[in-house]
């Protein structure tokens, strides 16, 4: 099966809302653990709080904390086409003049798979010397990644173990979004061995 880097804010309608406020009851980096979230809040809310910001919704929506934001009908999409890995988490979605947008939910992709090919990837680890020591030797940034197909078995989208910041997604994840006209996102085939 093929994967791809998704790449977001590309692919987007001509004037898109894009949210720039958030009150979510959690951290954002706890939703790329890749782990369920069980104690969401029905009042997490995101905004677009200045009227350049206002326009109209991505599927993938665009919003400054970086999270997968889905509309309704790319998760009906998604869902109808069978692709596995996500928890959807709805949040409040609000124009600037206070409108709200119903439907959207942030994708919690609960995949975290250690998938990425040292041998064949070329990426950056932090040095031994680095101030925060947990830290040390993790990997920092990729510039090319090789996923090992094997480890993403039984899953449609995922986050790397190694570096979770960059979403990966399947043949199916693609296909579902690009046939349903979905917009936000753009997809890089990455190498998988």
């Amino acid at each position: 099966m093929k994967w791809f880097w998704t790449i977001s804010c590309d692919n987007t309608v001509d004037d898109s809302l894009v949210v720039d406020s958030a009150d979510l009851g959690i951290s954002p980096e706890e939703i790329s653990f890749g782990k369920e979230i069980n104690d969401w809040s029905e009042l997490a809310r995101m905004s677009a709080t200045k009227q350049e910001n206002d326009g109209v919704p991505d599927d993938a929506l665009q919003n400054h904390l970086g999270l997968p934001v889905y509309s309704p009908r790319l998760r009906a999409t998604l869902e109808a086409g069978e692709v596995r890995g996500i928890q959807y988490l709805p949040i409040r979605l609000f124009r600037p003049n206070g409108q709200e947008i119903s439907g959207f939910s942030i994708a919690n992709i609960v995949e975290r798979r250690e998938a990425l090919d040292r041998s064949q990837s070329d990426y950056d680890v932090f040095p031994d010397d680095y101030f925060l020591p947990d830290r040390r030797g993790n990997v920092r940034g990729i510039r090319r990644a090789v996923l090992r197909e094997r480890a993403l078995a039984g899953c449609d989208i995922a986050r790397l173990a190694e570096f979770p910041a960059s979403i990966y997604v399947s043949e199916r994840f693609k296909t579902n979004f690009e046939t349903a006209g979905c917009t936000g996102y753009t997809f890089r085939e990455v190498v998988t061995t």
